[in-house]
């Protein structure tokens, strides 16, 4: 009987050996010439093609509905935007100088990080945002899961937000807005190492 017990405890920790390390914590810098993919509740994918990450951010967009275009988040923006655009037009240029999509602010993330309300506009109208708590979410990158820590905050609209916690680049992993956003991948054109 003790050996069964053993061999079942054994099982067990070999299990989540396996699985821990199938998910990696992510250490990952987002850089020029990553593809970054999202699938949206409204039935399509909308992806981004990083042409420059600091001071500015720039990226082409495409929608698997044939849609594309390209946007400018300026280095003001990226500092402290409580704006959000979150519909694009296809074949328009623009450039953000006091919004921000697919990220936010430093001014938003840093807010929440420190536990602080921040008033944000995402649809048109303002809203609080109040950092709810820690969380984790499995992503793929380059193909494999990798765990990323999230900042997860609502408002009293009920809008959701998990936040990538990166000060550097801090993503919006998945938003539900009364339709919802999730990240499914990230891609860097590295080649891994074997």
């Amino acid at each position: 009987m003790k050996n069964i017990l053993k061999l079942n405890f054994l099982v067990i920790i070999a299990f989540y050996a396996t699985s821990v390390n199938a998910q990696k914590k992510a250490k990952i810098k987002i850089e020029q010439g990553y593809k970054i993919s999202w699938n949206l509740s409204l039935g399509y994918d909308f992806s981004i093609d990083i042409q420059n990450v600091t001071p500015y951010f720039d990226f082409n967009w495409f929608m698997s509905t044939g849609s594309n275009g390209k946007v400018i988040i300026t280095q003001n923006a990226l500092k402290s935007a409580v704006v959000q655009v979150n519909n694009f037009e296809n074949g328009t240029k623009e450039t953000y100088d006091n919004k921000t999509t697919v990220l936010v602010s430093n001014f938003v993330y840093n807010s929440l990080k420190n536990n602080k309300e921040v008033v944000i506009n995402p649809d048109g109208n303002n809203e609080t945002l109040r950092f709810k708590e820690n969380q984790k979410m499995i992503v793929k990158v380059d193909g494999k899961d990798m765990q990323f820590n999230i900042l997860y905050a609502e408002t009293e609209k009920n809008k959701k937000y998990w936040i990538w916690d990166n000060e550097t680049t801090p993503l919006i992993f998945k938003m539900d807005l009364g339709w919802v956003l999730e990240l499914k991948s990230i891609t860097t054109n590295k080649k891994s190492k074997k």
